[in-house]
């Protein structure tokens, strides 16, 4: 059994195990499962690799530590801590599993609403401050809907390609699948709220029909397909999405028209283009709250959860 490793501090002295890992690959280091020595709370403890991040990820990984909120639907960053093994954060310990890990066979659309609306707030919150998630995908939400001890509502998680405006930022990451047409292009004036909405729209699309929003099969070139597709192919129809719902959708994720591909664009061009197909989306979560309100939510299809690596 590995020995048990302390970190002091700012606020507290906290203790975990090499061995006891909730993600070994992630983005910008490894995150472990540890406890609070003064509370005996779990932590969630994240240790940076500057191999694996690099100068970007590590300015990332420090923005990161300034997100608090003292809110019970998002995940506050408790501690920063820097010493001879590495560079730490300290982050709170939300109990219970992401949608991503979630095994759940059939959702009611009344459900999936309600959690919407609190979703949304989230959203509503963070947008009112400047912050764009950047990163909304089922791995960052904790779904409340789990037997156990879980949150009372969804909880949004890990803010490491999270956007604030008092900040200046060198890159223009995202996630594959989830990434919104102005992020994949790497059009970082172009990020804003409607950024978020376009990738809860995605999620909900995965929910509603079990299946990814672009399935390729892997082959040669995938990356490129993956990544055309996901700048401006447009949102397929599915027999287990209601109209309504797949309306909605469409708002949540309209897409800029290229009629050639963007690099034939001078830069000027493919920014207006880009920020006209923004227009059509969502501006606050106020517009899509409204529209959610008068959705159907009679189970015409059962949908099914299907989560994959």
């Amino acid at each position: 059994m590995s020995e048990l490793i302390t970190l002091t501090g700012k606020n507290s002295r906290y203790r975990f195990s090499p061995n006891h890992t909730l993600n070994a690959m992630g983005r910008f280091g490894t995150t472990f499962l540890g406890t609070d020595v003064q509370t005996s709370e779990p932590v969630v403890i994240k240790l940076f690799n500057a191999k694996r991040a690099g100068a970007t990820g590590e300015f990332r990984f420090k923005a990161e530590a300034l997100y608090v909120f003292n809110r019970n639907d998002i995940q506050d960053s408790l501690d920063f801590i820097t010493e001879k093994r590495g560079t730490f954060i300290v982050k709170k310990y939300i109990p219970g599993k992401s949608l991503k890990e979630t095994n759940l066979k059939a959702v009611e659309l009344k459900d999936l609403k309600q959690a919407l609306f609190q979703i949304l707030e989230t959203l509503e919150y963070l947008h009112s401050r400047g912050i764009i998630h950047g990163d909304i995908k089922p791995s960052n939400i904790i779904w409340p809907n789990t037997s156990g001890n879980m949150p009372e509502r969804p909880v949004l998680i890990d803010f490491g390609l999270a956007r604030w405006d008092k900040l200046t930022y060198p890159d223009s990451l995202y996630s594959f699948i989830y990434g919104a047409p102005e992020q994949v292009l790497g059009m970082t004036e172009c990020i804003g709220p409607q950024t978020d909405f376009f990738s809860l729209g995605v999620v909900v699309y995965e929910i509603l029909t079990g299946e990814p929003m672009y399935d390729f099969e892997e082959q040669e070139g995938f990356p490129v397909l993956l990544e055309q597709a996901m700048i401006s192919m447009p949102l397929q129809p599915h027999s287990r999405i209601p109209e309504d719902w797949f309306a909605f959708l469409s708002y949540l994720c309209a897409k800029p028209r290229f009629k050639k591909p963007p690099a034939k664009y001078s830069n000027a061009e493919r920014t207006a283009i880009m920020l006209e197909s923004i227009k059509m989306r969502p501006e606050k979560a106020s517009d899509v709250k409204t529209i959610l309100m008068n959705l159907s939510t009679e189970n015409r299809k059962k949908s099914i959860w299907k989560f994959w690596e």
